[in-house]
């Protein structure tokens, strides 16, 4: 944890990747949730409103969150990656010592572990490392079960912090490879049944806060009808990173100081991996484990299937393993635990080495040669690479010479361990003696190599954008047209810094949240309805789309506009305010609807229609025919309920009106009825919410596709709306209040077990 000292401080951020784009504002709308004291449920500023907790990403009830409320976003979720790096070189360390590694090699193993390549990869996916780190104690636990002693409630916490985490694949991975390690242990199935079932129970439960909103929001996203293979394909790993575990740079890609990436000429936009280096010592070591009986032997077996998994559409093999990618969109983060697991077994093999001076010298030997391959051809074959994807020379060549570097810097200390061992075996050196050497040679093999590889930089402050209207607290909607967003290839640090606050001030998906601004184009989940009646819009009338969202303002390119965007100018419906530097023009959209409001007239309208009709006119409001919310739950719409007068109305009127109050995932509206009307909110329609008037609880219509509506009878009433479905409620609850008792009772286990050996040396 040393290295990002600054980081835990508060004095420089992590920036790459999702930790900018993604993570740190979802902790922002978190961290203003737990500081108003309300729990984080809703999202109102994707789309027209999402469910935060169904976000499987946002590590919404991880407990290291809690850091946001007295920590700013980034600070909060940059020291919490630093803090989960540490949990994930402890965890390391101590399933090593389990396994009879010494202890000092096994704190250098542990430490470089906790800076290898996949570790410091994931600072830049927050939700990925906070599953991996606790992979070790989950197979410890496993460990311990199988030598017969109590680790029942240590697995099940450290199983479901994996499941908070977020990568809800990642965790089921390690419960499965928990087992079998188990199972390589013991093989005491049938006797040790009912401990490995409380295990996955106390896991079930502190993790309820993170897989049941995604269970529960899954059929309402478009993820519900599963993820094209061919995307999941996309997100591969390449065949040729496997280098990446016998030289530090595959095929010379310093990621993600130079972004570039060879492999571009086989038609993948990126490799979602950026490292696997994990050490040459332990990475060759690790595949004689293949030969050695027990845990060992299967984390090696495991973490080859899992290489040969992630290599997705790259293979020949693709064919084959498409329909395992159905529901999968990162085949390529299959690599990051088989990387650790090579580690680990690469270590136990070590340890076994050490008695046999002789075979660790050849071991060494082979480390070096296999870099002065590299050395010497690796920065040629690059290039060649390089220069046929279009790279830019000043990058090549600098790739060229990090390639070049790492090799050597890998070559020599591998010859340094070979120098070690042949004083071992000269017996001029007793092993004792070399065996710290070798874990300072281990970890310095790993530190000095992936230095560059988590990007940090002093904290930067976004500026909210002189073109957003000033608002309520539900603030601004912004409708971005695709051209203003196309990510570009950054080709170095400086360059992705500078993308990055380009992409933050037009308002790119998940960076608006600190503005407390909407944004139409989702980023991770959405809902499906929303989606498509958008895309329906969007091509048939793309400043409709606008004007029913309630958007305020639309970003298009300078150039070239398209003839719908001049026709808009012309008629007055756009009105264009000032252009900016990342070259869009920023637009008010003149005739919108507004975000809440009376209506006065309504058609009832099957939803395959609704489109097509609001692209004709939004003068009245189009019910959705048969769909409901009541109670919370989706539930079909009895027509008696609603007034003829609304249906018959000929004037169609719309009240505008501002809440009472509001927050996320709650309003109050004080209403006054002239006659029977329709209170509409341009928020999104799903189950969950739940609309009171007057405190009876009334059925909640589908209104325009976007929004809710409830009905309203004349005269003065207080309309209430709330977002707390008591499932998810309880599913928050559940989590932190099982992690507080799991904590307590190892605790007092602990002090227990202390008090007691303490009490056996006593005379």
């Amino acid at each position: 944890m040393a290295p990002f000292a600054s980081v835990l401080i508060g004095s420089s951020e992590f920036y790459f990747d999702d930790h900018f784009r993604f993570s740190t504002p979802l902790a922002t709308v978190v961290g203003e949730a737990l500081r108003g004291g309300h729990l984080p449920l809703w999202n109102p500023w994707i789309q027209t409103g999402v469910p935060l907790v169904g976000e499987r990403g946002g590590m919404v009830c991880h407990p290291g969150m809690l850091l946001t409320l007295f920590l700013s976003p980034s600070h909060a979720v940059g020291a919490l990656m630093v803090l989960l790096l540490g949990v994930l070189a402890a965890g390391s360390t101590a399933l090593l010592r389990a396994l009879s590694v010494r202890t000092v090699l096994a704190i250098g193993v542990g430490a470089a572990i906790g800076l290898s390549g996949p570790a410091l990869s994931y600072t830049s996916n927050a939700p990925y490392l906070a599953t991996l780190a606790f992979w070790p104690l989950v197979l410890l636990s496993a460990v311990r079960l199988a030598e017969g002693r109590r680790s029942v409630v240590g697995g099940g916490l450290a199983l479901g912090m994996g499941l908070l985490g977020g990568d809800l694949p990642g965790a089921l991975l390690a419960a499965g490879v928990a087992l079998c390690t188990f199972l390589a242990t013991s093989g005491r199935l049938r006797t040790a049944w009912s401990r490995l079932v409380a295990v996955a129970a106390i896991a079930l439960v502190i993790g309820a806060g993170s897989w049941y909103p995604v269970i529960w929001a899954l059929p309402l996203s478009e993820r519900g009808a599963g993820i094209a293979a061919a995307e999941a394909g996309r997100w591969s790993f390449h065949p040729g990173e496997i280098l990446g575990l016998v030289w530090p740079h595959p095929l010379g890609l310093p990621l993600p100081r130079f972004t570039f990436w060879p492999f571009r000429q086989t038609h993948e936009d990126r490799l979602f991996l950026h490292s696997v280096w994990i050490g040459g010592l332990p990475a060759v070591a690790s595949l004689v484990a293949l030969r050695k009986r027990g845990p060992v032997r299967v984390f090696a077996l495991v973490a080859l299937l899992l290489i040969v998994l992630g290599t997705g559409a790259s293979t020949p093999l693709w064919p084959a393993l498409r329909p395992l990618f159905t529901f999968v969109r990162y085949p390529s983060k299959l690599v990051a635990p088989a990387a650790l697991l090579l580690a680990l077994a690469g270590a136990v093999v070590i340890e076994d080495f050490l008695s046999r001076p002789r075979t660790m010298l050849r071991l060494s030997l082979t480390v070096a040669a296999l870099a002065t391959v590299g050395f010497l051809i690796g920065p040629a074959l690059q290039s060649a690479l390089a220069r046929r994807a279009g790279a830019p020379t000043d990058i090549v060549l600098a790739a060229s010479t990090a390639f070049r570097g790492g090799t050597l810097r890998v070559a020599l200390l591998a010859c340094a361990a070979a120098a070690l061992f042949f004083l071992v075996d000269r017996g001029r050196l007793g092993t004792a003696r070399a065996v710290p050497f070798l874990a300072t040679l281990i970890f310095a093999d790993v530190f000095v190599t992936t230095a560059d590889l988590a990007w940090t930089r002093p904290v930067v402050t976004v500026p909210k954008p002189p073109y957003l209207p000033q608002s309520d607290a539900r603030g601004a909607r912004v409708m971005r047209l695709e051209e203003v967003s196309h990510a570009r290839l950054a080709l170095n640090e400086s360059a992705f810094s500078e993308e990055q606050l380009r992409h933050a001030m037009l308002l790119s998906p998940m960076t608006n949240l600190p503005q407390h601004t909407a944004v139409l184009d989702p980023y991770g989940l959405y809902l499906a309805d929303v989606a498509r009646a958008m895309a329906d819009l969007a091509e048939a009338a793309p400043v409709v789309l606008a004007e029913a969202t309630s958007a305020d303002i639309l970003l298009a390119p300078l150039s070239p506009p398209g003839e719908w965007l001049a026709r808009a100018v012309d008629q007055g419906r756009l009105r264009p305010t000032h252009s900016m530097s990342a070259g869009a023009l920023a637009m008010r959209v003149q005739y919108r609807l507004p975000r809440s409001f009376l209506a006065t007239s309504a058609d009832m309208v099957p939803r395959a229609e609704i489109p097509m009709r609001l692209a004709k006119s939004l003068d009245r409001v189009l019910i959705t025919h048969g769909k409901a919310i009541v109670s919370g739950h989706a539930s079909s719409f009895d027509p008696s309920l609603m007034p003829a007068q609304i249906l018959a109305a000929t004037r169609s009127e719309r009240i505008p009106l501002s809440p009472t109050s509001w927050r996320p995932g709650a309003a109050s509206y004080a209403v006054d009825a002239t006659q029977p009307s329709l209170l509409v909110e341009i928020e999104a329609f799903m189950p969950g919410w739940r609309a009171f008037v007057d405190g009876r609880e009334q059925p909640i219509l589908q209104a325009n596709v976007f929004g809710r509506a409830v009905v309203i009878p004349t005269g003065k009433h207080t309309v209430t709306w709330t977002f707390a479905p008591p499932v998810l409620v309880a599913a928050v609850w559940a989590s932190w209040l099982a992690i507080l008792v799991a904590s307590l009772t190892l605790l007092v286990g602990t002090l227990l077990a202390s008090g007691r050996a303490v009490g056996a040396r006593l005379p």
